[in-house]
């Protein structure tokens, strides 16, 4: 479309339909997702998010069914209209759902349920299978499915809960839990979404138009006033953004202008349909409209009663002034401001913010992990095994590394990790291990008995990663790439691939391996591998000056490694 053309664009920044590849993660909704993932994995059962109107609960809802697709460990279900009239329709979809079939007719609700059970049974224990089921617009489920669901979240062994409910719902879903307290009770996770900040709202549109950009840097299509604007107009409210952004691109087109500016924002705003008066609202609005009468009534009979007059001047009353909003208070902006001609002061910001560096660490391992016979080791396994982590396992590795038997033992423990500003905890299994599975993430839990809770890692914690051991495929094991750094420790390997990552825009990983004789190492090699050394001597010729001296050609893992990284390469 020309409409695509004239802003160099090559498709729609702020389309209203919920495209996971444009959804921008917040703070908040980055939080929201690491939960909910942790809560899965771990098989806690109930998960519900809740949110106003336009915070994005259903755009993050396909991220989240888009994130668990490449794991095939993991069966998801969406259930996007839960409004059933009985239970009996609500456990036959279910059944339909989780077992492909539908339930033979004439069959008892006792029945239907006994075959569900049987069903999530055979998937989740004989199959090792996690089974979700997502529910969208959760404000519409019944009290009769609602118990339907607090059965379901019965069916579970003595370790885990056999069925995955992830709840988002809009704010009257309080309500419903306020009432079904049996069902509240079991609850893992109980998030509550609300508007984003001007930051983030300043993100989400950068975010969006890089996506849609035809130039590797996107047009520059908002002033920022404009910014400013929006963010006051929308209130942070993700749908209210996208919404107000794509109305002003077609005013821009319309009236021939290259870039928005404060008062095309604002006239686009007020051509907006305004939201309708909540019910709370009206019969505020009613009551004042029935006391301001009822005033006027009675000094108008006063007044009659004492001249005899049947005409009266209308009184003025003090309105009182309107309050600030208090989403945006702290601002150096009242509300008043807003509606003036000239744009208000702008917060000290810098222009559209660059992207951050990202650890590209791959999330889906190339083989599935196996139970080798290697002694002291945490192996992987169905049921893994309760290792008893110390404190003092940093001490034991490095007085292992220094001793003879470092080289003929392989250790128990890989290295420890101290957490930094936005380190999550599935985020530091995907760098150590470049795999956060739910096996990683059960035995690394188990290795670190001092965190009480892996949703909130505090600042300076030692996470403890132990020596998981990864069997590869001979062709795996052949595999040809470069070599850039070997830094003694795990925490050194950490900071040089951040490093690295901030200055050169390549694909690098890290791996974990001990061999007979060097004892444990770390390296950081390209993610690439290569199919003979000539294309990966041509590679390496291409690299910075700075790290040509350390690279070289890594052909293939030695015969007796170790190997404790679940890394998956990308082909040249």
């Amino acid at each position: 479309m020309e409409y695509y053309t004239l802003l160099q664009l090559k498709g729609e920044p702020f389309s209203n339909s919920p495209d996971p590849d444009y959804f921008f993660q917040s703070r908040q909704h980055q939080t929201c997702l690491q939960k909910l993932e942790l809560g899965v994995r771990l098989k806690r059962g109930l998960n519900v998010v809740i949110g106003d109107v336009g915070t994005g609960k259903t755009t993050m809802c396909r991220e989240l069914i888009r994130k668990f697709a490449q794991d095939p460990a993991i069966e998801t279900h969406l259930l996007l209209d839960p409004a059933f009239p009985s239970a009996e329709e609500f456990l036959s979809l279910l059944y339909a759902m989780l077992s492909g079939r539908k339930p033979a007719q004439g069959r008892a609700e006792l029945q239907i349920k006994e075959q569900i059970k049987q069903t999530l049974f055979q998937k989740g224990v004989d199959q090792n299978k996690i089974i979700m089921l997502i529910i969208d617009e959760g404000q519409k489920i019944s009290s009769p499915c609602l118990e339907v669901l607090r059965e379901m979240l019965n069916f579970e062994t003595n370790h885990f809960k056999l069925l995955q409910i992830v709840i988002f719902a809009q704010p009257e879903f309080n309500a419903i839990l306020a009432k079904h307290a049996n069902f509240a009770d079991r609850i893992n996770l109980l998030h509550h979404l609300g508007p984003m900040s001007f930051s983030d709202t300043r993100r989400m549109i950068y975010h969006r138009l890089k996506l849609a950009s035809r130039t590797p840097k996107p047009k520059d299509l908002f002033t920022l006033p404009a910014l400013w604007a929006i963010y006051r107009s929308t209130h942070g409210y993700p749908r209210k953004i996208v919404h107000l952004c794509h109305q002003s691109m077609l005013t821009m087109i319309i009236q021939n202008q290259s870039k928005a500016g404060w008062s095309l924002i604002r006239s686009c705003r007020k051509r907006m349909v305004a939201p309708q008066t909540t019910q709370h609202g009206a019969w505020l609005a009613i009551s004042i409209g029935i006391i301001v009468l009822g005033i006027i009534a009675v000094l108008w009979l006063k007044q009659s009663y004492i001249t005899g007059s049947d005409h009266l001047p209308v009184p003025v009353l003090n309105v009182p002034p309107k309050e600030a909003d208090p989403r945006v208070s702290g601002q150096e902006i009242s509300n008043s401001q807003i509606y003036k001609e000239e744009p208000p002061p702008i917060p000290n910001i810098s222009e559209p913010p660059t992207e951050l560096p990202k650890i590209e660490t791959a999330i889906v391992p190339m083989v599935e992990p196996a139970v080798t016979t290697v002694p002291k080791l945490a192996q992987i396994s169905a049921q893994p095994p309760q290792p008893e982590p110390q404190p003092q396992a940093a001490v034991a590795i490095t007085e292992q590394a220094a001793s003879p038997a470092a080289t003929t033992i392989p250790p128990a423990m890989i290295g420890e990790l101290a957490v930094r500003p936005g380190d999550t905890f599935l985020g530091l299994i995907r760098l150590v291990y470049g795999s956060n599975s739910n096996l990683y993430l059960r035995t690394v839990i188990e290795a670190n008995p001092h965190i009480v809770n892996p949703n909130a890692i505090d600042l300076n914690d030692v996470i403890y990663f132990p020596a998981i051991v990864a069997s590869l495929n001979q062709t795996a094991r052949k595999e040809i790439r470069v070599l850039l750094d070997q830094p003694p420790t795990l925490a050194a390997a950490r900071s040089r691939l951040e490093s690295l990552h901030q200055k050169y825009p390549m694909a690098m990983r890290l791996d974990a391996y001990w061999t007979p004789g060097d004892g444990l190492r770390f390296a950081i090699t390209s993610s690439k591998h290569f199919p003979d050394p000539q294309a990966a001597q041509q590679w390496m010729d291409k690299l910075p000056e700075e790290l040509r001296p350390k690279s070289s050609i890594q052909n293939g893992w030695p015969e007796n490694a170790v190997i404790f990284s679940m890394q998956t390469s990308q082909s040249e």
